[in-house]
């Protein structure tokens, strides 16, 4: 199988989560067809075909911003001692929890 790319700065990544994650899906797609699943079994192969699914689609994604992230930290660290040598540094952890609470 061909990995999932993802453009960031000039450059391909690679990222395998989306392909192990549809792979998974079509896992529980197949067991969910198999002959003498109970309704539950099925709705439970469905629910966990759909998690794989969300996960396919947001966690590249998610990977990608996260080392932009980490990037971003690293200069705006070099930048600010260059250039703000008094101000206290940022939290990046902190920061980050904050945020996400924010968006949620």
């Amino acid at each position: 199988m061909q990995p999932i790319f993802i453009w960031s700065n000039g450059r391909v990544r690679r990222t395998f989560y989306g392909i192990t994650n549809l792979r998974d899906v079509l896992s529980h797609l197949s067991t969910f067809l198999s002959p003498g699943k109970s309704s539950e079994q099925r709705q439970a192969q469905l629910n966990t075909a759909e998690e794989h699914l969300r996960r396919s689609i947001i966690e590249p994604y998610e990977t990608a911003l996260n080392e932009l992230t980490a990037q971003f930290a690293e200069l705006y660290e070099r930048y600010r001692q260059a250039v703000l040598p008094g101000q206290k540094p940022i939290r990046w952890a902190e920061w980050s929890a904050q945020f996400r609470q924010r968006g949620s």
